[in-house]
Formats: C-alpha cells, structure tokens, sequence
C-alpha cells in the first residue's frame, strides 16, 4: 500500500496524481471557501478516491462537497467499483479516524491501493503526520 503526505495551503491547488483506488484523509487545519473545497473535492474523485474520511475545521462540510462532486463527476450513475464513501469525525482524536482509516473500512468492491493524508494548512507536517498514522 503506498502512502503519501500532500500539503496543500488555499488558495494554491495540488498537482495532478495518477488515478488510483485511494483512501484519502482530510485533514482540514483551515477555513477554506466554499468554492475551493469542492474544487478540491473534484480533484479527490478525480484522483480516484473511494474512501474520504475528514477530520478538523468544517469536517462535515468536506464529506458533503465530496458527495456532491462525486454526484456531478458520474451524472448520478457512478458503476458500482466506483461508489465513494465519505465519513467525517469532528469529535475524535486524529489518531482515532487514522487507525479507522487503516483497520475499520475497507472499500467492499475495488480496495484501496494507495493512502493519502491531505493537509490543508499554512505549515507542511508531514514527518509528523506520517509518525501518527504509522503508529495508529
């Protein structure tokens, strides 16, 4: 399973990654405007994500801006591996959703081959979110 830490600060944007079955977390350390966050989301179900869980600022405004884009991605149609499932966690540890994200989901038609944290913030951490989610 490859796992990768991608820093994004608003209103800058990621670069393009290769389509994979992905496990992506959100974690949201900031504000973001409505039309950046389902930019953002757009880019996640483009990216080939299965499986969003958001944690932090605004978590539940981020499982809904993915549903709606993954609504307006397939038209309402999406084929059956391609189902996403979105959760958000506003009242747990980090460590928590990182440890339900390695251990308690997995994807019931095409499983996830690739792991994203995806940190929205100002200032990068990604020795120490890559610690946290080894060790969950």
């Amino acid at each position: 399973m490859e796992l990768l830490y991608i820093q994004v600060a608003p209103p800058s944007f990621p670069l393009p990654v290769e389509y994979t079955p992905t496990t992506f977390i959100v974690i949201a350390d900031k504000e973001v405007v409505v039309d950046w966050r389902f930019r953002l989301s757009r880019w996640l179900i483009e990216s080939g994500c299965l499986l969003m869980l958001a944690w932090g600022v605004e978590c539940s405004r981020w499982d809904d801006a993915v549903d709606e884009a993954h609504i307006m991605f397939w038209g309402g149609e999406s084929p059956d591996e391609q189902f996403v499932l979105t959760t958000w966690h506003d009242n747990e540890p980090l460590d928590k959703v990182m440890h339900f994200a390695k251990y308690g989901l997995r994807h019931a038609h095409t499983p996830s081959t690739r792991t994203v944290l995806l940190h929205i913030c100002d200032v990068a951490d990604e020795d120490g979110l890559l610690a946290r989610y080894a060790n969950a």
